[in-house]
């Protein structure tokens, strides 16, 4: 027992931190995540694709506007707490400034959600929403704290309690609130109670907050110089994950909405090992971001990491879009499989791009990430007005997948340019030729099985990983020796 509790409470090598770390960040994840999956998958079947798609509007409007409840912060933090313990005394501060830029940003996504909608329906989702996402926002500023002194059990710990509370509301909503309201209000009481528990965790050993004005301003500029940009980069993630949502909205096809939202969640349960891995190794990035060699190397760990999930989840993904859907929707949804193959070759491309920005952000490079990235949201507005009229959700997804492409192009040539990195390592490489082939394989079995869809994707993935590790410990040792030579 005292090993399993040095292993997964303390930190005690770099090894050890970085497996505790992913440990929670991933458990956390996985639980949330197949949670709130289950939750949306009944939803989506008990509410029909014209109700879910109402929900799915006021939401991604929400959101759209919504990432000026951080403007890049929260990463800000974690870095700087990082690298500087004594930057924690400030901490009380930065609360009150997100305090300040909530409070604004509420009032203007309800100016904004009245210029996109008239349904009254949509305006009440948008507005308890709002509030929901500013208190959910709040706590990631807390969460950064924690990530910063690399306890993330804390973090862990707290999002499976929101998500177990969300889902249990969104259950009973389905009793006494049978509309897309009271899902909304359910996201917004199981995030008050989860402010209940980080209030008496945080309250012990923090400064009281006393108003000095001058001094505020002084810490508010300093971490908004350092987050803007970052701000800027998150902006255009966030316009590629929610304009198309939203101009479909807007354009009146809600019911297509509701069916590209409902797929989505498919993308975002098969994405999820993106801010799994990217989290768990973001705190020793950034530990690490003055000895290149060791930044380097760890960023190799990462990308490697990454590309063996990408590749057998994209390959998977494409092959049994349909069957999928039929599984979890019902055949209401079946018309969004062409835009589901499209996102899961999108969603690929974002594990690549996510990876090189989050590098740059580590090594202070937002400010020359700006303008390159700040013309991806531009592009994905442009794309997503002219492709979606004319192809609806298929467009959406069109339009999705060339922005991610750009991301990945730009990430690629400001790492090289910048930090002259060189992703296109040995063991990179070595990483997606076994995942490759061993993603051929896999799809080969999954066309052969006649089993359940849920069973053929057990049996598929676990030979994946069985010869993966087989090539990759013995077949191409010997080839990559000699590339290397």
């Amino acid at each position: 027992m005292k090993r399993i509790k040095a292993l997964l409470f303390q930190n005690t090598s770099v090894k050890q931190t970085i497996f505790k770390n992913t440990f929670w960040i991933t458990f956390a994840e996985i639980v949330t995540r197949l949670l709130k999956f289950i939750l949306f998958v009944y939803v989506i079947r008990f509410y029909g694709a014209l109700e879910f798609g109402i929900f799915s509007f006021a939401y991604s409007i929400v959101a759209l506007i919504g990432i000026f409840f951080d403007f890049g912060l929260s990463n800000i933090i974690t870095r700087e707490f990082a690298k500087h313990k004594n930057e924690e005394r400030v901490f009380p501060s930065i609360i009150a400034l997100k305090l300040i830029m909530g409070i604004l940003t509420v009032v203007l996504i309800l100016i904004v959600s009245l210029l996109l909608s008239k349904d009254p329906l949509v305006i009440q989702n948008v507005g308890i929403l709002a509030i929901y996402l500013f208190l959910s926002d709040l706590s990631a500023t807390y969460y950064a704290f924690i990530r910063a002194k690399q306890k993330m059990e804390y973090e862990g710990w707290l999002k499976i309690l929101s998500s177990v509370m969300l889902v249990v509301l969104g259950f009973l909503t389905f009793i006494f609130i049978p509309k897309s309201t009271g899902l909304s209000l359910a996201h917004l009481v199981s995030m008050l109670i989860l402010w209940v528990c980080i209030i008496s965790l945080f309250k012990k050993g923090q400064a009281k907050y006393e108003i000095d004005l001058e001094k505020d301003i002084i810490i508010w500029k300093k971490y908004l110089s350092y987050s803007w940009p970052l701000a800027i980069t998150t902006v255009i993630l966030t316009v590629c994950y929610y304009t198309d949502s939203v101009m479909l909205g807007y354009f009146g096809l809600i019911k297509d909405t509701g069916v590209y939202n409902a797929i989505y969640k498919v993308i975002g349960i098969s994405a999820i090992a993106i801010p799994l891995i990217t989290q768990g190794f973001y705190p020793l990035l950034s530990k690490n971001a003055r000895e290149n060699k060791t930044l380097e190397k760890s960023w190799g760990y990462q990308n490697q990491a990454l590309m063996f999930l990408a590749i057998p989840i994209t390959i998977g993904g494409w092959y049994l879009a349909g069957d999928i859907i039929t599984l979890l929707f019902g055949v209401e949804y079946i018309q969004g499989v062409v835009a589901l193959k499209i996102l899961f070759i999108s969603s690929f491309m974002l594990y690549v791009a996510v990876s090189c920005n989050q590098l740059l952000i580590v090594k202070n490079y937002q400010k020359e990430m700006f303008f390159p990235v700040s013309f991806g949201a531009v592009l994905n507005i442009i794309l997503n007005y002219l492709l979606i009229p004319k192809y609806g959700l298929n467009g959406a997804a069109m339009a999705t997948a060339i922005s991610n492409m750009y991301l990945l192009v730009v990430g690629l040539i400001l790492v090289r340019k910048f930090l002259n990195y060189n992703m296109i390592s040995s063991e990179y490489l070595k990483t997606i030729l076994c995942s490759m082939v061993a993603g051929v394989l896999m799809l080969f079995l999954i066309k052969t099985l006649k089993v359940s869809l849920i069973i053929n994707i057990a049996i598929s993935g676990n030979i994946y990983i069985i010869c993966f590790y087989v090539m990759n410990k013995y077949l191409m040792r010997r080839s990559i020796y000699e590339f290397e030579k």
